[in-house]
């Protein structure tokens, strides 16, 4: 039977920190891949609500705050732009190029700190921080257009609900990203009993049995980790 909640509780700890443990999932909302490792031992998982990215007008300047996530994960300038990033999350981070016509590296950049570069080819430059490369919280594209109308095309969208199965005691997906308002469903289709558990046991979806579901509305942005507590 599918029940919805709106309480709380869930597994303590994070990720790195479970890695000792049985089994383990990550889900993530917004663009790209979320921030937590797989861990091969430990039913866990991790889950990133992102809200939707806007799109910097040609400048001759540009900013993107890095917190929790990239804002905005997507930016578009005109050749000779500088793009500043703005290290706000409190964690060292390491803006780095993935693939473009250049090549930029931030290096490691402590809280506080800020890192410019100066786009002069026209291209898309996709880009990660390389401290959190599995998190797509940290997944941003710079696309660099004299005439904006020829930029490339917009990427799929985001879903606005999800679903995860829990089977052979995993989360599958282990990584899932849904929009803002979004909803996901867990459906138990192990052949033994399982929870949700938030890690900061913020909400829990208590004990659910073989053919059960719980599903959550995730009305703010932001990564939210997960774990089975039967199975920590």
């Amino acid at each position: 039977m599918g029940r919805s909640e709106s309480y709380g509780g869930g597994y303590a700890g994070d990720i790195a920190k479970r890695s000792r443990s049985a089994f383990g999932v990550r889900v993530s909302f917004g663009p790209g891949t979320s921030g937590v490792r797989r861990l091969a031992h430990v039913l866990g998982a991790v889950l990133v609500v992102v809200a939707a990215t806007p799109v910097i007008a040609a400048a001759e300047e540009a900013t993107v705050a890095i917190t929790d996530r990239l804002d905005p994960a997507r930016v578009t300038v005109q050749p000779g732009t500088t793009v500043t990033w703005h290290n706000q999350s409190g964690a060292e981070r390491r803006m780095r190029s993935r693939s473009g016509p250049e090549e930029f590296d931030s290096g490691n950049l402590e809280a506080g700190e800020s890192f410019s570069f100066t786009f002069a080819v026209e291209g898309t430059y996709a880009y990660l921080d390389e401290r959190d490369d599995g998190n797509e919280a940290y997944f941003g594209s710079v696309i660099v257009a004299t005439d904006p109308g020829n930029e490339p095309p917009e990427l799929p969208p985001v879903p606005g609900d999800g679903q995860v199965s829990i089977v052979n005691r995993t989360y599958q997906p282990r990584s899932i990203q849904i929009d803002t308002g979004g909803r996901v469903t867990w459906r138990n289709d192990d052949d033994r009993a399982h929870t949700v558990t938030a890690s900061d046991r913020s909400w829990d979806s208590g004990v659910f049995d073989t053919g059960g579901a719980f599903s959550r509305v995730f009305a703010t942005a932001g990564t939210y980790s997960y774990f089975c507590i039967l199975h920590p």
